[in-house]
């Protein structure tokens, strides 16, 4: 980061470091999964999302003539960073960032070298992808920032015939599971799976919702939320907090215990038998309202 942009910035709390776009982290920070497997010395493979490119903190549009081979210039990019190793970089591959499976942070770099249209086994099994490449590490490119996007279609438009047909899509968070997602971890996928093997609980409740949702003749899609999604572009697990009607509640709805029934005879002493020794009232049963998903 340039003096003139920490200047700009003013002190930064120790704790925010990392976790807004405001306040990036270094390029050399670990995340949590690295510190297992990352060897010093060696270059990062990681996926970057929400990205954006500048030159003196204004957006720009990556041109051939920007970047130089020894990283040299003053071209920078900021964006969330996650590993794109393992478990944890399948949900990374995926475009999911709004959740607990991958460690990710905000990140700014420069010493860019290079940008790449290329097939790398470690992105999909090999399918097309634009690759970042700086000193440090090699990064597949997801989405750009969304007021990026419209400036980074030009950019790959101009990288050669595979360059349009590179651009990050997205994987649909529902569905089975994809065909590059790694064996080893496939009990990890956490919406429908084969037969025979075992679903997360909220996969059952979220099948329960759309059964349930059939049921009611209603034909809303789901909302996709979560605090890290920029408008239109949500990486998040599906949720259905905020799709959930309010209870319906009937009043005198407790019976009496064996302990309240037992004094209550004690104090009747010799009344006949005959008389009614309960007033409790009948509770109403009410019709259940339709559920409205949002």
């Amino acid at each position: 980061m340039s003096q003139a942009n920490v200047d700009h910035l003013g002190p930064v709390p120790n704790n925010a470091v990392g976790m807004s776009r405001e306040y990036p982290d270094e390029e050399s920070t670990l995340l949590r999964e690295e510190f297992f497997f990352h060897e010093e010395g060696t270059l990062f493979g990681r996926v970057l999302n929400s990205f954006e490119f500048c030159i003196h903190g204004k957006p720009v549009a990556v041109q051939e003539n920007l970047i130089r081979q020894d990283g040299s210039s003053d071209l920078e990019v900021i964006g969330m960073v996650g590993t794109i190793y393992n478990k944890e970089g399948l949900f990374g591959q995926c475009g999911w960032f709004g959740n607990y499976d991958l460690d990710w942070f905000w990140v700014r770099m420069n010493g860019i070298t290079a940008i790449k249209v290329d097939k790398d086994l470690r992105f999909r099994r090999g399918e097309w992808c634009i690759w970042l490449h700086t000193r440090l590490g090699q990064y597949a490119l997801l989405l750009p920032r969304a007021t990026y996007r419209e400036t980074w279609e030009e950019v790959v438009s101009e990288l050669g015939p595979n360059g349009l047909s590179a651009l990050f899509r997205q994987w649909p968070a529902c569905g089975t599971r994809p065909s590059w997602w790694d064996e080893k971890w496939k009990d990890d996928w956490p919406f429908e799976k084969e037969a025979g093997s075992k679903r997360r609980a909220s996969t059952e409740l979220g099948q329960f919702e759309v059964e349930a949702r059939e049921s009611d003749g209603l034909t809303s899609k789901w909302k996709f939320l979560g605090p890290r999604g920029e408008q239109g572009n949500q990486g998040e697990m599906r949720t259905t907090l905020d799709q959930l009607c309010p209870w319906e509640l009937s009043p005198s709805g407790m019976l009496p215990t064996r302990l309240n029934k037992s004094k209550s005879s004690d104090r009747l002493g010799t009344e006949t038998r005959g008389k009614a020794t309960s007033t409790r009232k009948s509770r109403g049963v009410g019709k259940s309202s339709k559920r409205k998903d949002i």
